[in-house]
């Protein structure tokens, strides 16, 4: 089979956390977390009812799922939490959530900043550097989403390339497949400007696919 390997995702070689600052970067963001849903179901349960908040509060859950199943791998990676640990984190976050969300402005106002995408974990100013540290850590190996484009250039297999979209590093399952077909034609434009042996190649199809790494680079 033919293969050529597009990766329009490059990331600059840094060194990397240390075991303790993954540790502690995974605490911020399960805080963190905590907070974002926490509020949510406080606001729904005290202040009044809001599907609006709650659908908000699911969306963002699955647009972080990914984050947060890394976040939990590096916690029991470096010792788990205790039970006195979680009860303690549970009632802090409590407090956060009363002292924060008072009335339904308040609640209004976090439903806003969860549809507006404020609160994403890895790019809000707040948690964008601990989320970092949780993805770049060597305990894990987060499965990411790749889409993989076949093209046909008259031989037995088609060639294929894999691409990334750098502006949604936590893109899931779902929003890829979503989205996949309005990205076909851009997808197709960048392989025949990137490879000139596709400049007449017609089009099979676009898939997305999970995996830690690059799924057609060679093992």
């Amino acid at each position: 089979m033919s293969v050529i390997s597009l990766l329009l995702l490059t990331l600059p070689a840094t060194a990397g956390p240390s075991r303790s600052d993954e540790r502690e970067a995974a605490v911020v963001l399960f805080k963190r977390s905590l907070y974002i849903l926490g509020a949510a179901a406080y606001c729904d349960k005290r202040i009044g009812r809001n599907p609006e908040l709650i659908e908000a509060a699911a969306a963002w859950n699955k647009r972080n799922i990914a984050t947060m199943e890394q976040i939990i791998a590096v916690l029991k990676a470096t010792g788990d939490l205790s039970k006195d640990e979680k009860d303690q984190l549970d009632k802090n976050g409590l407090v956060e959530v009363r002292t924060a969300m008072k009335s339904k402005t308040d609640c209004d106002r976090h439903r806003a900043d969860l549809e507006g995408q404020k609160l994403e974990l890895a790019t809000n100013p707040n948690t964008r550097d601990p989320t970092r540290a949780v993805q770049g850590a060597s305990l894990v190996q987060a499965k990411l989403v790749w889409v993989i484009l076949s093209m046909d250039i008259g031989q037995k297999s088609p060639v294929q390339m894999t691409f990334r979209n750098p502006d949604r590093p936590q893109e899931s399952m779902d929003e890829c497949r979503k989205s996949l077909k309005a990205l076909e034609p851009e997808l197709i434009k960048a392989a025949r400007e990137k490879e000139p042996m596709l400049k007449s190649a017609k089009f099979v199809r676009a898939e997305c696919i999970l995996s830690t790494d690059d799924p057609l680079r060679p093992k």
